[in-house]
């Protein structure tokens, strides 16, 4: 935590760290679709998982970003009650060929812990982020590297390690042709393509 928290975080950081490295590792993957991207610093595990990875030049790829969280940790929501608090956030990076907008996030759980005398936003557990990445109409047949971060710093009821952030790689694929192929991840994503910015399925 940073700003007018600094002096809390500063002071319980390597008690964190202690606590979460010689904790048994309890976490559980969740069950469902392989990722199309993937990173870990633990207690934090990011997913992502793209709807297509072949795009029409100007086309969309839908995003959902699964975050799993250790038990007994949390992160900030992306809105803290409180502004010295670090937000969960998604960005990429600087990229002429695509953009990133559209970004959803969940709505954040009130807790209120040992070090804190306010409430806070937290997430615990499984929480989703949903984005779009759009192609520029300029982008030209091939591969497109990119990259995705996420920002978060995990806590637990005594304390906070220090802010991680989280690289995710996804290569889409150029194609003009693309845009009829069926949705990957049918179960994370709707089948319904109207003002996606593809064409739709014939």
């Amino acid at each position: 935590r940073g700003g007018g928290g600094s002096r809390l975080a500063c002071l319980g950081l390597l008690l964190a760290a202690g606590d979460y490295f010689d904790a048994p590792k309890g976490a559980t993957r969740p069950a469902g679709p392989q990722p199309d991207a993937a990173a870990e610093k633990r207690p934090v595990r990011i997913e992502a998982f793209a709807s297509r990875l072949k795009v029409p030049p100007g086309g969309i790829t839908d995003l959902a970003i699964r975050i799993t969280i250790d038990k007994g940790w949390h992160i900030n929501s992306h809105r803290p009650l409180q502004k010295y608090l670090i937000p969960a956030s998604l960005d990429l990076k600087k990229n002429p060929l695509a953009s990133l907008d559209n970004v959803a996030y969940p709505q954040g759980k009130k807790v209120q812990l040992s070090f804190s005398p306010q409430a806070i936003s937290v997430y615990e557990g499984t929480v989703w982020i949903r984005a779009r990445i759009t192609l520029g109409r300029k982008a030209r047949p091939g591969p497109v590297a990119l990259e995705l971060t996420v920002d978060t710093q995990a806590c637990n009821d005594r304390s906070c390690l220090a802010p991680a952030t989280h690289k995710l790689s996804l290569t889409l694929d150029v194609d003009h042709n693309a845009g009829s192929e069926t949705i990957r991840h049918p179960g994370l994503f709707k089948t319904n393509l109207e003002n996606r910015g593809t064409r739709k399925p014939s």
